[in-house]
């Protein structure tokens, strides 16, 4: 277990962006994440914003205070206070990552609120799993991620209970035949792929290997298709993002399921992901969400380019870099905790051991 330890939806939306927050999230790759983390700051504290943005991970609060704690900024406390506020009357109660408790207690957790937190992950203890879907965004595989993440941790041993109980379940629901409709980290089988693939890590379950296997697949077969104008399988990867939806977050989860299997797919999906993240590495060097992937799956590519600038991203972990949005996933947190991310070479992506 000290693996674990040592490895590691609401929308939120205003009408407009503030004229800064636009300049910043439109700006010159040399700002700071520091920078862009006192806009949205400023954002969160114009008058009604903290009622107007969602509480979830994903798309509100949760995220966007996660955000800035990880980008080293400090959140004053009226916003951590407004976040536990907001949770103790939310309904309905569910589990899912991007809108529910498990993602706020993540979040939670990482802004030092520990006691509120831990009732959190007890209420989620209490949930059925049956209730759960089979993806990152409402699943179990966010509830397997986010306890994986889970930071501090009284009992080990009954985490890791609880972490095996949910890929259990998860595994009995794909052998039934049920399946994502979309790609993606959230949407996709993606997110289930990781997670068990972060199981097998902790336990060598030999048996997790094989649904493991089947959910990536889904994803990589539906990129190939949905990309090939005649809906026949294509030779290229799309790079699209963002991370957590689109196609890199995919390639990601792809590189690190080829090092516990080797079947022909895989390592062609890899062969061409990786190639497609150097090519647009070099040519769209702004690329956020890319460049995280080519860091970790393709570092030669980056070595032998030029050297990467601090902040050197003006995309979002979304394409939609004007979007007034201030979430995680696709909004103005997504880019401070991507540029975070890159100009610290040496953070671990959430989610990714």
């Amino acid at each position: 277990m000290s693996q674990l330890l040592d490895a590691r939806a609401s929308r939120a939306h205003l009408p407009l962006p503030s004229r800064e927050l636009a300049r910043l999230l439109s700006a010159p790759p040399r700002r700071s994440p520091a920078d862009l983390g006192r806009a949205i700051l400023e954002e969160l504290d114009s008058p009604g914003a903290d009622t107007e943005i969602g509480i979830g991970f994903g798309d509100g609060l949760a995220g966007i205070l996660w955000a800035l704690t990880e980008a080293g900024l400090t959140v004053p406390a009226e916003h951590t206070r407004s976040l536990a506020r907001r949770v103790s009357a939310m309904t309905p109660r569910t589990a899912g990552l991007r809108t529910g408790l498990s993602g706020i207690a993540l979040a939670l957790d990482r802004l030092g609120e520990h006691a509120h937190a831990a009732s959190l992950w007890r209420e989620l203890d209490d949930l059925p799993l049956d209730d759960l879907g089979i993806t990152m965004a409402d699943g179990l595989p966010g509830l397997g991620l986010a306890l994986l993440e889970r930071a501090p941790v009284a009992d080990t041993g009954t985490l890791l209970d609880r972490v095996q109980d949910i890929a259990g379940a998860l595994v009995a629901r794909l052998a039934a035949g049920e399946a994502p409709r979309a790609w993606g980290l959230l949407h996709g089988g993606a997110g289930a792929a990781l997670f068990l693939l972060h199981v097998y890590d902790l336990t060598g379950d030999t048996a997790l290997l094989a649904p493991m296997e089947a959910a990536l697949r889904h994803d990589v077969d539906l990129i190939q298709r949905s990309w090939s104008p005649d809906r026949e399988p294509s030779s290229d990867w799309p790079m699209l993002g963002p991370l957590l939806t689109g196609s890199v977050g995919v390639a990601m989860v792809v590189h690190e399921a080829s090092t516990y299997i080797d079947p022909a797919w895989l390592s062609d999906a890899r062969d061409r992901a990786g190639a497609a993240l150097a090519a647009l590495g070099h040519e769209h060097p702004a690329s956020a969400a890319a460049r995280l992937a080519l860091r970790d799956m393709h570092p030669e590519a980056e070595d032998g380019g030029a050297e990467p600038t601090p902040g050197d991203t003006t995309d979002l972990w979304s394409p939609w870099a004007m979007s007034p949005r201030l979430g995680l996933v696709s909004g103005a947190a997504g880019e401070l905790i991507a540029r975070a991310y890159l100009t610290e070479p040496w953070r671990r992506i959430l989610f990714f051991w």
